[in-house]
């Protein structure tokens, strides 16, 4: 329905109030963003409430001194990426690796990255990472790079190399899909959402939805792939900032409902799907900043209306 749960209340306050990551376990949600305080409690840009009541936890601890954009579990680590020069006082540029339960910094990662981190996919191994770096932990490794998630060695032999920032990285199976603002990738000239060998980085040339501009959120289920962010194009037809393609070959099916702003954010069920961003509009229905649709049909769910007030 979109009414809000009254039992969880967890605002965050300070300079910019956003949040931009979150990441589950158990009862426990990570939250990471840009603000001061969450639930009346000083946390700087990184904390950990219950997720049910949206307290803070006290013994987690793990404040940086600016924006945390992208969070993964690994085990009892949790990683977390940003803008920052500084996490719980020790160094760290953009990328840490901190204990679950207290934010204690692992003094074992401390790769040299430099340049912001926006996204993270692990399958349970290794670690994805992508955004706007150009080195990371001593190799050249421009804007995505695989690293074994327990050690945190980078893999040299996995080099993609987009030409431009990566926004969204989903892991389905052996596939790695990513999306950006990139023209070129691994040297072929695929624009924006493409999908590689998680293993090898090679592309994969039979997708090739090629949306006009950045793709900034993705989806994948049995058949399908979900690409939203601010296009009006894919695979050659009109499509306006959401389209649904075919996993075989990125070619649009039927579905095209114009999504009345950009998309950001794509979660799906398998039966459901929540579109989230600057939306006004879903398929001719008003909807504010975030939309629930049937994952098969398209259809907007009319009795879901959450009315978000800002940027989701």
């Amino acid at each position: 329905s979109g009414i809000v749960d009254t039992a969880f209340s967890a605002p965050v306050s300070g300079s910019n109030n956003y949040v931009y990551a979150l990441v589950r376990v158990g009862n426990a949600l990570y939250v990471g963003g840009s603000f001061s305080f969450i639930s009346g409690v000083a946390r700087a840009n990184l904390a950990k409430i219950d997720a049910l009541t949206g307290a803070v936890d006290p013994a987690f601890q793990a404040d940086t001194d600016n924006t945390v954009q992208a969070l993964s579990v690994f085990g009892s680590l949790l990683y977390v990426g940003g803008q920052f020069s500084l996490i719980k006082g020790s160094n760290r540029v953009d990328v840490a690796r901190v204990d679950l339960s207290s934010g204690t910094v692992d003094p074992a990662f401390s790769p040299v990255v430099d340049g912001q981190i926006r996204s993270f996919a692990s399958d349970g191994t290794n670690l994805y990472v992508g955004c706007a770096f150009s080195t990371f932990g001593g190799f050249s490794k421009l804007r995505l790079v695989k690293i074994d998630a327990a050690s945190g060695t980078v893999d040299n032999s996995f080099s993609p190399n987009p030409d431009g920032w990566v926004w969204v990285l989903r892991l389905d199976g052996n596939d790695l899909y990513v999306g950006g603002d990139f023209l070129n990738i691994a040297g072929q000239a695929y624009a924006h959402g493409v999908r590689l060998n998680k293993l090898t980085g090679v592309l994969d040339t039979t997708f090739a939805p090629n949306p006009t501009l950045a793709v900034d959120a993705i989806a994948v289920d049995a058949s399908k792939v979900w690409l939203g962010g601010n296009f009006d194009k894919v695979a050659g037809q009109a499509r306006l900032r959401l389209a649904r393609v075919n996993k075989s070959d990125g070619s649009v099916d039927s579905f095209n409902p114009s999504a009345g702003g950009t998309v950001y954010v794509l979660e799906s069920n398998g039966s459901t799907m929540l579109i989230g961003g600057l939306l006004s509009s879903y398929g001719g229905y008003a909807r504010n900043r975030v939309a629930k649709i049937n994952a098969r049909t398209g259809q907007v769910d009319p009795g879901f209306n959450a009315e978000v007030p800002t940027l989701v």
